[in-house]
């Protein structure tokens, strides 16, 4: 993956988890790499959610709407998925640290990250409030 600078990233493509015992970094295809592999071993815990394996996302949709069976990835999942990416993306356009908050989905403290969340719609549209 190349950014602005033509610098390389060290892990390509794909997502890296930072917490406080150290990070996880997950793609799309086969790699799975963790700071320390043996956290790779663990199975999840009780009450937490295990998801089947799919490689097309585009059929797996297709064929539950056939099946009625849950897609690979759920609305919550994708939408908690892509908050990761569209976070960085809007961190490196403002070359900026952001905060984010996601029990309230805001940006803390920073009123033009913030305004890289959405854009204004053309009239008619609207987007309703829940």
């Amino acid at each position: 993956m190349r950014v602005a600078n033509a610098s390389r990233l060290k892990h390509g493509m794909g997502t890296v988890w930072h917490g406080d015992k150290g990070w996880i970094h997950v793609d799309r295809g086969d790699v799975l790499e963790a700071s320390d592999p043996s956290i790779l071993k663990e199975i999840a815990g009780p009450g937490e959610k295990l998801l089947y394996k799919s490689t097309d996302h585009c059929q797996n949709f297709l064929d539950c709407i056939k099946s009625r069976k849950e897609t690979i990835t759920p609305a919550e999942i994708a939408h908690r998925s892509i908050s990761v990416g569209l976070l960085g993306e809007i961190a490196m356009l403002t070359n900026q640290k952001i905060q984010w908050d996601p029990e309230k989905e805001e940006i803390i403290g920073n009123e033009y990250a913030s305004r890289l969340l959405s854009r204004p719609y053309r009239q008619p549209w609207t987007l309703p409030v829940i």
